[in-house]
C-alpha cells in the first residue's frame, strides 16, 4: 500500500462461507485471528479504479463470486483498517 494510502475493509460485506462459519462456532476463534489465519475465505482481493468498479464486478461474476468489501482512501498512517462487524449467521 503505497505511503499515505489506506484500505477500509467493511467486515459486514464479507460473505462468509459455511465452513468459516464452523471453523469460528466450533474452534471457539475470535474474529481477529479468523481473519488473519483464514482470512475468513474472501480470497483474492483487486483493487481497481471506481471508474472500472461496475465493469470489472460484472466481468469476474461470470467465473466466480465478486464483490465489493472496501475502498482505498487517503487516510493516515494505517494501512488497513476495518469496520463494521463479521456476520457470522
Amino acid at each position: 500500500m503505497p505511503e499515505g494510502l489506506c484500505a477500509i475493509i467493511d467486515l459486514s460485506q464479507i460473505r462468509v462461507l459455511d465452513i468459516f462459519k464452523y471453523i469460528h462456532i466450533n474452534g471457539n476463534i475470535n474474529d481477529n485471528e479468523m481473519l488473519h489465519i483464514f482470512n475468513c475465505g474472501v480470497g483474492v482481493i483487486l483493487v481497481v479504479a471506481p471508474v472500472h468498479k461496475e465493469y470489472v464486478i460484472n466481468y469476474i461474476k461470470n467465473f466466480y463470486a465478486c464483490y465489493e468489501i472496501g475502498l482505498i482512501m487517503d487516510k493516515g498512517n494505517s494501512k488497513v483498517t476495518f469496520k463494521g462487524r463479521i456476520n457470522w449467521l
